[in-house]
């Protein structure tokens, strides 16, 4: 059974902030910068989709870099087999943290694909997947929450039923509002 990260149920409409204790934060501002530290082609890919046609088109202004990772970075994309565990992707900031709630804001984000779980690592048919997994969690890195809509890369399920490939690679325009909204 595979879930994406942070496990907890959220409203149906699209929603973006924190949520204490949950380790979803905003990045600092509308420009900031992604790099993809070692990652596999696959991932590679799928972030630049995320990155560029997913919130590219929001008024958030990524760029994108390679090499190694530092905390000069706003988010860094890794992928790993971090073995048998129950998250195809995590959000994480490691901080430092800047404000207070609800308007907390995280100096450096980290992405973290699982190579373990996803099937997509080096396999093409897997495409949608790994898509899925960088919108999702980079979605979180922005601020977005969970949603109950299979129109979102922000659904995420708790029983592991359904194939990553058969849901969203993209946001919803209400999501696109809410960051555009945030974001200016």
């Amino acid at each position: 059974m595979a879930i994406l990260a942070f496990p907890f149920a959220k409203p149906a409409d699209a929603k973006i902030g924190t949520v204490a204790g949950a380790g979803i934060f905003f990045t600092q501002d509308s420009n900031w910068t992604v790099n993809l530290t070692q990652v596999t082609t696959a991932t590679n890919n799928s972030a630049y989709h995320a990155i560029d046609t997913v919130y590219g088109t929001t008024d958030l202004d990524p760029n994108t870099t390679s090499g190694g990772c530092t905390t000069g970075h706003d988010l860094c994309v890794f992928d790993w087999d971090y073995g048998l565990s129950n998250w195809l992707g995590i959000a994480e900031c490691p901080g430092p943290y800047y404000g207070t709630n609800p308007m907390m804001t995280c100096g450096h984000h980290q992405v973290k694909i699982n190579l373990y779980v996803n099937d997509y690592a080096g396999y093409p048919a897997g495409v949608a997947t790994a898509r899925r997994t960088l919108c999702h969690e980079i979605g979180h890195a922005v601020g977005l929450w969970h949603v109950n809509s299979r129109f979102t890369c922000m659904q995420q399920w708790s029983d592991g039923s359904g194939d990553l490939d058969d849901y969203a690679t993209t946001i919803s325009s209400t999501e696109r509002s809410e960051l555009n909204g945030h974001y200016k």
